[in-house]
């Protein structure tokens, strides 16, 4: 039944049926499934969750098309940083996602930060468009060293400029109160490049840590495990 309400004119016949017909059990229902799931891309319980959707979505028949690419799914398990000479008081530590799966070992080197500007743009052509430097640009030969910067999150663009100039790891300075953000180093945040897009990935490993200090550092190894392989996500 149309209503007034205020500053909006009357509902008409179809609008009022659309209002009429909406109930709280439907979305309910859903919050419900998706509570007891946990959806990680490429696990069963992802998989279930579309299932429901498409069920759905069959019972209103509603017509749709439902994908099943092959992507690359990264999900970082736990990292770790260590100093062999040195003091070193390191905040909880993290692996960027997509980056590389193993532990590395070099001199420890602070590069500074990149521009914020050239965090986000991974376009070797957006660096002319918007006329800024060339990401660590004045930074030397980090051939088999480990690059510390103060950058918080790193963009594909700016890793892979650090590994041309022979970084071995890289390190990421993440100051915030909570633990650092999981990142990734993709031109998309939350994206999944498609496998072809495997050559465009970081081969060094990646890490955040909230606020490490350190001095005297001499050789840093830096375990991690995460996971890089290929997965469907629906």
């Amino acid at each position: 039944m149309s209503q007034q309400r205020t500053g909006e004119k009357s509902l008409d016949q179809y609008e009022s049926r659309l209002t009429d017909a909406v109930s709280i059990d439907e979305p309910w229902a859903l919050l419900e499934e998706f509570a007891e799931l946990e959806r990680v891309s490429g696990t069963e319980d992802e998989r279930r969750a579309a299932e429901y959707l498409t069920g759905r979505l069959d019972e209103f028949g509603v017509t749709y098309e439902r994908y099943d690419p092959e992507l690359y799914i990264s999900q970082p398990h736990d990292a770790s940083i260590t100093v062999d000479d040195g003091v070193f008081e390191p905040g909880p530590v993290k692996t960027v996602a997509f980056s590389a799966s193993r532990a590395v070992t070099g001199e420890l080197v602070y590069v500074g930060e990149a521009e914020q500007s050239d965090v986000g743009a991974d376009d070797e052509s957006q660096y002319h468009a918007v006329n800024v430097t060339r990401p660590y640009g004045d930074v030397g030969d980090l051939r088999g060293k480990i690059a510390l910067t103060a950058a918080g999150s790193l963009s594909i663009r700016a890793t892979r400029v650090l590994e041309e100039k022979g970084a071995a790891g890289v390190i990421a300075i993440h100051e915030h109160e909570r633990e650092p953000h999981d990142g990734i180093a993709t031109s998309v945040w939350g994206g999944a490049p498609p496998t072809t897009r495997k050559s465009g990935f970081p081969t060094s490993p990646s890490r955040t840590s909230r606020g490490p200090t350190a001095t005297n550092c001499g050789r840093t190894p830096t375990p991690t495990r995460p996971t890089r392989s290929p997965s469907k996500r629906t």
